[in-house]
C-alpha cells in the first residue's frame, strides 16, 4: 500500500473503530434484554392493516410503574422482569395496544393471565392459555402474559386481536421462553 491508501484507509476505519468501541463500553446485558424482548413485537408488516403508532416503550423492575402506575404492583408481586408496549393504528384510524410483559416463571405469568380474565370471555387456543373479551385478547405462554387491547369492540377488532395473538405466540415459539 501506499502511503496515500494507508491514510485513506486510516481515516475510513476511524469512525468504525469509534463505533466499535462505544458499543463494547455500553452495559451488553441491557442491550441484550432490549432486543430481546422487543424482537418479540410483529414486524410492522406480518400483519395487514397494522401500522406501529410511534415508537415503543420499555419497562423494567420498578420502572414499571411510570407505564402502569396503578396496576403495576400486581405485575411485582408476580417477579415482573420486563414488558414492551406498542400501539398500532388500523386502516380505519383504531388504536390497538400490545402489552408483551416476561414474569419470573410460567406460574407467575399464569397468575397475572387469571387475575385479568373476564367473567365475559371465551377460551382461544393460543399458546399455554388464551382468552377472548369484547375488546381484548389475553395470551399466557411460558413465561410471558400477552394483552392485547382494542379501543372500539367489533367484529374486525376482534379478529385483529387474535391476528396479532397467533403473531405474537408463533413468535414465542420460535424465540422461545428467556
Amino acid at each position: 500500500m501506499k502511503n496515500g491508501q494507508i491514510n485513506n484507509f486510516r481515516n475510513q476505519s476511524l469512525p468504525l473503530l469509534l463505533a466499535l468501541t462505544f458499543l463494547m463500553l455500553m452495559p451488553g446485558e441491557t442491550l441484550a434484554k432490549d432486543a430481546r424482548i422487543t424482537n418479540l413485537l410483529p414486524a410492522p408488516s406480518a400483519i395487514k392493516g397494522l401500522i406501529p403508532e410511534g415508537r415503543f416503550k420499555l419497562a423494567e423492575g420498578e420502572k414499571l410503574y411510570e407505564i402502569i402506575n396503578g396496576g403495576a404492583a400486581l405485575y411485582l408481586r408476580q417477579q415482573f422482569q420486563e414488558a414492551v408496549f406498542q400501539d398500532y393504528k388500523t386502516n380505519n384510524g383504531r388504536l390497538i395496544t400490545l402489552e408483551i410483559y416476561r414474569m419470573g416463571s410460567p406460574t407467575n405469568a399464569r397468575a397475572i393471565f387469571e387475575s385479568k380474565k373476564s367473567v365475559n370471555g371465551a377460551e382461544l387456543s393460543i399458546g399455554d392459555a388464551g382468552w377472548m373479551a369484547e375488546y381484548y385478547c389475553l395470551l399466557q405462554q411460558g413465561p410471558y402474559f400477552v394483552s392485547i387491547t382494542g379501543n372500539q369492540p367489533s367484529d374486525n377488532l376482534r379478529r385483529a386481536l387474535v391476528e396479532m395473538a397467533n403473531q405474537v405466540s408463533a413468535t414465542l415459539i420460535r424465540v422461545g421462553p428467556r
